[in-house]
């Protein structure tokens, strides 16, 4: 746990004092989430774990649509909480989250979503829900350290195993991401600051293509709490990934070579 100022104590307290009463007018909530610290519940700098800024998660809301929506590694909400109610409080969300302090206070900032706490790479969660219009997700940015993997990535980065995961259940996906795991396109081109290999064998492996979006992720650098880290906002096109696979398959079953088709770029 890391040492908080009297300011940082001050204003988790006032987000608790929030939370006592029935919450339902928005700019409250905003509030709330604007408060409170879940480095108070939680060891967030081993599991680099944060929690995403109010304002991001507002500007992230323009991404997310559908009917019904998926967050994962929700914390208390702050990603699909901001976006039902920005979009008209018209989605059917579900939140899976680990940690059992954050879904209790999550059900109660945010009681209109299903709430499910366990493993978020445990498939046997996912099973009963059915197929979603987008997938959501702050992942922490460490390594997967469930006994569970994804269906097809092999890699070590769990941002990575939870997109692969996601990609057969939800037609879109939006995601935060750190700076090391997009492609040099994010960066204007630029190439050296970190290797690619990581996203250049995610790509191959799942034919999942990360695009860019026009929210502009960097500008909430200074607002993370308790860490200052370099992210971009990512979206994916899932039916256009299932597509590529059933291609590939195809080519497979009549023995023939697959077309050789940059995924990466």
């Amino acid at each position: 746990m890391p040492k908080f100022t009297s300011n940082q104590r001050a204003r988790h307290q006032e987000a608790l004092s929030i939370l006592k009463y029935r919450v339902r007018d928005f700019e409250a909530i905003y509030e709330f989430f604007e408060k409170f610290d879940e480095a108070f519940y939680a060891d967030i700098s081993k599991d680099n774990a944060y929690f995403t800024p109010v304002g991001l998660a507002r500007d992230i809301s323009i991404a997310v649509g559908g009917r019904r929506v998926l967050d994962v590694a929700a914390g208390i909400g702050v990603l699909s909480c901001l976006e039902w109610h920005m979009n008209g409080k018209q989605s059917d969300v579900v939140c899976i989250e680990q940690n059992p302090k954050f879904v209790e206070i999550g059900r109660k900032i945010f009681p209109e979503a299903h709430w499910i706490c366990g493993d978020m790479m445990n498939p046997s969660i996912y099973e009963p829900l059915g197929t979603f219009d987008t997938a959501v997700s702050n992942p922490p940015f460490g390594s997967n350290k469930s006994a569970f993997k994804a269906p097809r990535y092999k890699g070590a980065s769990l941002p990575y195993h939870i997109i692969d995961l996601l990609s057969d259940i939800a037609d879109e996906g939006v995601f935060i991401l750190p700076d090391r795991l997009v492609s040099d396109e994010f960066r204007g081109g630029y190439v050296g600051l970190y290797d690619q290999r990581h996203y250049t064998s995610f790509v191959e492996q799942t034919h999942i293509k990360l695009g860019r979006t026009s929210i502009d992720a960097g500008y909430y650098c200074k607002e993370w709490k308790h860490t200052k880290i370099d992210v971009h906002l990512v979206t994916s096109d899932f039916r256009e990934t299932r597509r590529l696979r059933d291609l590939g398959k195809t080519y497979e079953l009549f023995g023939q070579s697959k077309p050789q088709k940059r995924l990466v770029g």
